[in-house]
């Protein structure tokens, strides 16, 4: 016997294996549970009896079929086994392929779960010894203090005994008070940062308003001006000993003595208004005429530092920066120098 029919007789033994068993697990899984008396049985033996006619039926047309196919395309029925054959050999070399990969990623998934439960363990090792260390310096510490040795309360142990506890209490009390004070410079400064933000936005609200008085002129100024000192409570104030310094001036230049500042009726050439406190922030009074006696004598240059030259008489002013005053008693006491920006026209 050749090869080629031991090859044909496997092939037919294996597929009238595969089939009617095919046929047979479907009958059988759909009678699962069904099977409850002898005829049952028969039905089922004469459904397996037509699996099997069915089988053989089909094999008859295969060959057929691939005897047709042998005249039309001129293969051999011996090149259609090979071919077959092949065909299995494939799937099964697949299969086994499949399962290794599925075996192998199983191993990996492991091995990562072993790494993972030995990481676990290793953090529980840990918890436990630090628990452990915990609960021992407890121990220690209870011990030392409720169960002490009989030496140690003598006389002058004891003394020595309480003036340490005085020592670390005092250190403690003292750092206690350098992190209060800590606590407080950091909130006063902090208070003192947000004081000083709405102070400057409450200043820059007052020059800007001033500043924006100086585009109107006439009626419509006057109104605007009225506005403004209503809504900014001003306060007027003037240098009072001008005509002294004046005289001093007369008689040896930069001899005269420094400005000094009281209130005034609405004439004063100073405007004020409340910030906090007794502190004012101040400015030049709107619509004045900035020439060099007011520049001189009556404190300007004192009061604000600016682009002044002694060239005549500047009739807009910018302001910058107010002036800060105190005040006290009908008294004015720079605190701070202005800043201004001067213009003829």
């Amino acid at each position: 016997m050749n090869i080629n029919k031991i090859i044909k007789k496997c092939l037919y033994n294996l597929f009238m294996t595969l089939v009617p068993w095919a046929i047979l697990s479907r009958i059988a899984y759909a009678a699962n549970g069904e099977i409850e008396s002898v005829d049952d049985i028969n039905i089922i033996n004469e459904k397996v009896n037509n699996a099997l006619d069915l089988a053989s039926r089909t094999q008859q047309t295969a060959d057929k079929i691939l005897l047709q196919v042998n005249d039309i395309l001129g293969i051999s029925l011996d090149l259609w086994i090979y071919i077959l054959l092949g065909i299995c050999l494939f799937i099964i070399l697949g299969m086994i392929f499949l399962l290794n990969q599925r075996a192998n990623d199983n191993r990996i998934v492991n091995d990562k779960i072993r790494q993972l439960e030995g990481k676990i363990d290793k953090l529980e090792r840990c918890i436990e010894t630090f628990e452990n260390e915990k609960n021992k310096t407890k121990t220690i510490s209870v011990t030392t203090i409720n169960k002490p040795t009989k030496e140690i309360f003598d006389y002058k142990t004891n003394n020595e005994f309480l003036g340490r506890n005085d020592a670390n209490e005092t250190l403690q009390n003292q750092n206690m008070n350098l992190v209060q004070k800590e606590f407080e410079l950091k909130q006063s400064k902090k208070e003192q940062e947000d004081e000083f933000k709405e102070l400057k936005m409450k200043y820059m609200d007052f020059v800007n308003k001033y500043n924006n008085l100086y585009r109107f002129s006439g009626y419509e100024a006057k109104q605007k001006r009225k506005t403004f000192e209503q809504d900014f409570n001003i306060r007027t104030f003037t240098c009072n000993n001008y005509e002294k310094r004046i005289d001093e001036l007369s008689d040896i230049r930069e001899s005269y003595s420094e400005p000094t500042f009281k209130d005034s009726g609405s004439d004063g050439v100073y405007w004020a208004t409340f910030m906090k406190d007794n502190m004012y922030a101040v400015v030049p009074r709107f619509n004045i005429t900035y020439e060099n006696q007011l520049h001189e004598m009556a404190g300007m240059k004192e009061a604000f530092n600016s682009d002044y030259k002694n060239e005549g008489a500047y009739k807009y002013i910018k302001v910058i920066k107010p002036a800060f005053f105190s005040y006290l008693n009908g008294n004015w006491k720079l605190e701070e120098q202005g800043k201004l920006e001067l213009r003829k026209q």
